[in-house]
């Protein structure tokens, strides 16, 4: 903050600066938590330009309903076959390889968008609680 920004809220300073320290650090290791599930967990194509909440929630819909196709589909195809049978079949092998690969990014996808909410949470609290006031370090009060 520039110092005529500073100057503006001279008199508006936060009230509890413990208070906001800890928010301030659950936010910064929220944020590092979203990192870490994106890096973990998200590949690029999935990924692909959704960065807000209300698009990972429509992806994470999308590959929900992608998923229950594929089980029904794999149902259908399962149906009626003995086990032995079935185990020899390279259409059935690759619909469960299939169903397993979206699967993971259905979890992986749960977990961004957890951590996403809880960051979205954290982050509205930080901006309640700094809003049109100033933090000064309790160090330069003296």
């Amino acid at each position: 903050m520039g110092f005529k920004g500073a100057w503006n809220k001279r008199n508006r300073l936060i009230e509890n600066p413990e208070e906001y320290y800890k928010l301030y650090k659950r936010l910064q290791r929220a944020y590092k938590l979203i990192r870490e599930a994106i890096k973990r967990y998200g590949s690029f194509e999935l990924l692909k330009g959704k960065n807000t909440l209300r698009d990972l929630e429509e992806l994470l819909e999308e590959r929900k309903q992608v998923l229950e196709m594929l089980k029904k589909q794999l149902k259908e195809v399962h149906k009626g076959k003995p086990r032995i049978e079935a185990e020899g079949d390279e259409k059935l092998k690759e619909l469960i390889r299939e169903v397993n690969k979206v699967q993971a990014e259905v979890r992986a996808l749960e977990i961004i968008v957890n951590r996403v909410r809880k960051y979205e949470e954290l982050y509205a609290q930080y901006k309640q609680m700094t809003e049109k006031k100033a933090f000064v370090d309790p160090k330069l009060w003296v």
